[in-house]
């Protein structure tokens, strides 16, 4: 409390330099993020992607009730693709509709690749004949055309030095600036990659506009309401918003990134930062009315209550440290940024906040002088623990039956909100095409040429079958449906030869004229040498529940039809699935440490193996309701709601820490009883306002953009709300009915079970 003036000033100096590195805080929606740099699922995309290229595509889809196939529905189209056309090199690779798109023609005994269209077919004459060119196409029909013909794709790939980038972001708002002109009656949806890169991003920033200013204005709120005069109100939104800025700062200074989980981080920091003002706030306001004597007011909350503000901040801390056992790199990432985060708001609770309490004048409302309501100990008095006792073993077995009852879902288009466009654009894609996400077989023949190997294509159109027969995927594609097309153009497009040459001689024949001067790009499809190819496949973005099962097949299918033969999945499904893997195992490894750890800190802070196993209770109870309410509600075990039982123990823990501190405390004076009503007495306004300011802090984020945080907001507050009532319930009758092991200590346990030993 001395030099209050230069601690002010120094904390100012600091928030300024870390202010200016939290506005360069990055970004980030890259779906590699969500895994370590070294895990299989990211290595085989980035090998795939240096191969066969990135395939990160914006998709335009184009929707007539009737039929594309008219003169208003295809001028629309056509100049569409014209004003693509027109967008910077430094962005698009390359653009395909069904208008600029390669066919192959045979023309005097040569194989030419054109564009489908050189100029806008008008009459009804020249629309059937553009119509019957296009449904002949093989490669060309399948993917850019629906099989109801009510639907056409025009397909931008990006620059693969802009994804994931701000240029990425550019782009994609650059063509979503043309869309609009051509929409009526047409329906034009964007989806694709670089198009749900740039809406999360958009979701993101908008949670960032309004959850923060949301959750001040609902943390001054409840702040006012509480304490009834503007000290109470600002000091503790002050350290909390202290604490944001240094954290976002020092996450800037590492080089962390906001995610779509870390981006809730400020609302989280707002809703615990200020926990530790709040208990110091409230006893240094009641001890006013017993001294006057600011100072001398302050050393009391302050030596009161150091010990389990340290506890129950380091306790906080712990609980999300216990998710950098993750395996997603975004959850470690806002696991240490949390933490810290918390830390910050505990040192400042014990430099900034008495500081500025020092240099403002005494003052206290009347209302914080009054005695709790008399149910606080009526409760309390007679057999009405041994109910709460019994209650709360019945709502714990009927959560247990909930737990069984919670599903892992990793489907990335449940991450985000069902009502916000990129969600309706990628389910009408996913509709129409059998798909939004692309999943890439690649496999090596160990020889060259050994792509042109009519055995080896016939096998991998097998394959492709195979693929698009399985549920939750559209079509195949490979470099057979090339040679096929290729096979019966040169043989004057007789049905009879849309089929696979029957010698690697003829194969090759077939392919010579689009290796040497042809436009059409075999890179996608095969290596160079032809040792290597790959299978793409469109599949539906699916829950583990059926991700998993379709994988396996897919496994079990390339083992039994391709022994020997190595090969490699890639794509945003193997991110899916990788993450799904190992929802289950973050949640039990964070989970265990985080209790252990918060244990052994109880243990050492009470000195009481009894003590420290009744403050659990609470907390382990609160979890269990919440994980019992997540199955009964159908909320899925998914990237945010992985998080939710570490923070809860860490979060959770508080109030027991705060409770057991002060019957401490009394019980060195007084009975079991007076010292249960005196811990009580001083704690629960406390525990009431740092509820509300938790509970509604959590709540905030129903308002979210991301399911995934919505959920995580929403169980939070739940938790919150049973921990509190709770600590102030079952802990006092717990300490009750277990007074007679008081005494009890575990060196005599371990003695005893020694001798017996012996």
């Amino acid at each position: 409390m001395g030099y209050p003036v230069l601690v002010v000033i120094v904390i100012a100096v600091i928030t300024a330099a870390l202010g200016a590195f939290a506005i360069t805080l990055e970004l980030s929606t890259d779906l590699q993020e969500l895994l370590p740099s070294d895990d299989p699922a990211v290595l085989s995309f980035i090998e795939t992607s240096k191969r066969y290229g990135s395939q990160d595509f914006l998709l335009i889809a184009i929707h007539d009730e009737t039929s594309i196939f008219n003169p208003r529905t295809l001028k629309k189209i056509w100049d569409l693709t014209d004003d693509l056309q027109s967008l910077s090199d430094d962005w698009v690779e390359d653009i395909r509709s069904i208008f600029n798109a390669e066919v192959i023609k045979g023309e005097e005994n040569a194989i030419v690749v054109t564009p489908a269209a050189e100029t806008l077919p008008q009459t009804p004459e020249e629309i059937e004949v553009f119509k019957q060119l296009i449904l002949g196409e093989r490669l060309l029909s399948r993917l850019l055309i629906s099989e109801d013909q009510r639907t056409t794709l025009i397909i931008l790939e990006e620059r693969p030095e802009i994804i994931n980038s701000d240029e990425a972001i550019k782009l994609t708002e650059a063509v979503a600036a043309l869309v609009p002109p051509y929409e009526g009656p047409e329906e034009i949806y964007l989806s694709g990659g670089p198009y749900i890169l740039a809406q999360v991003r958009q979701a993101m920033i908008q949670d960032l506009r309004s959850l923060v200013p949301f959750a001040t204005v609902i943390l001054l709120f409840i702040l006012f309401v509480s304490f009834r005069q503007w000290r109470g109100v600002l000091l503790p939104v002050t350290v909390a918003l202290v604490s944001v800025i240094w954290t976002m700062g020092l996450m800037a200074i590492v080089g962390f990134k906001l995610t779509i989980v870390a981006v809730v981080i400020p609302v989280i920091l707002l809703a615990i930062a200020d926990a530790d003002s709040i208990h110091i706030l409230t006893r240094y306001q009641e001890a006013l009315h017993h001294n006057p004597k600011r100072k001398d007011a302050l050393l009391h909350a302050m030596m009161r209550l150091g010990q389990p503000v340290f506890y129950t901040s380091i306790s906080s801390a712990v609980g999300f440290l216990g998710l950098t056992t993750a395996y997603s790199v975004i959850i470690q990432e806002f696991a240490i940024a949390t933490a810290v985060g918390i830390l910050i708001a505990m040192l400042l609770s014990f430099t900034l906040l008495p500081a500025l309490l020092v240099m403002l004048p005494a003052k206290t409302s009347q209302h914080l002088a009054r005695q709790p309501g008399k149910w606080f100990a009526r409760w309390q008095l007679g057999q009405t623990g041994k109910y709460w006792v019994r209650g709360a073993v019945v709502l714990f077995l009927i959560s247990i039956v909930g737990i069984t009852q919670i599903k892992i879902n990793n489907n990335p288009l449940d991450y985000v909100r069902s009502d916000l466009p990129v969600s309706r654009s990628a389910q009408f894609v996913e509709n129409t095409f059998g798909g939004s996400l692309t999943l890439r077989i690649s496999l090596d023949t160990e020889k060259a040429d050994g792509w042109k190997d009519p055995e080896w294509l016939t096998k991998i159109q097998d394959l492709q079958h195979y693929m698009e027969s399985l549920e939750h995927t559209g079509i195949s594609t490979s470099i057979v449906d090339v040679v096929r097309e290729l096979y019966k153009t040169t043989n004057a497009d007789d049905p009879a030869f849309d089929t696979i040459p029957d010698t690697a001689r003829k194969v090759s024949d077939v392919l010579l004229p689009v290796e040497f001067g042809g436009s059409l790009d075999l890179r996608t499809l095969t290596t160079a040498n032809y040792r290597e190819g790959q299978v793409t496949t469109i599949i539906r973005s699916l829950p583990l529940k059926d991700l998993d099962p379709l994988l396996d097949d897919v496994r079990d299918y390339l083992a039994t039809h391709f022994p020997n033969t190595p090969y490699r999945l890639s794509g945003q499904p193997m991110f899916g699935e990788r993450v799904g893997e190992t929802l289950v195992s973050s949640q039990v490894n964070s989970f265990m440490l985080s209790l252990f750890l918060v244990w052994v800190m109880l243990l050492i802070l009470t000195r009481s193996f009894r003590l420290s196993l009744i403050s659990v209770v609470p907390l382990m109870f609160a979890v269990s309701v919440m994980f019992g309410v997540m199955g009964f509600m159908g909320i899925a075990l998914d990237i945010g709601t992985v998080m939710v039982a570490s923070v809860a123990i860490g979060i959770g823990i508080d109030f027991a820490i705060h409770f057991i501190s002060q019957y401490r405390q009394a019980r060195a004076r007084l009975e079991p009883e007076p010292a249960i009503q005196e811990a009580l007495d001083l704690t629960w306004r406390a525990l009431l306002y740092n509820t509300l300011s938790l509970g509604l802090g959590f709540l905030i984020m129903l308002f979210s953009q991301f399911t995934a945080n919505i959920a995580f907001g929403g169980l939070m507050g739940v938790t919150v709300i049973v921990a509190f009532v709770s600590t102030l319930r079952l802990v006092p009758a717990l300490l009750l009915s277990t007074i007679k092991l008081e005494n009890f200590k575990v060196s005599v346990l371990l003695k005893n079970l020694v001798a017996m030993l012996k």
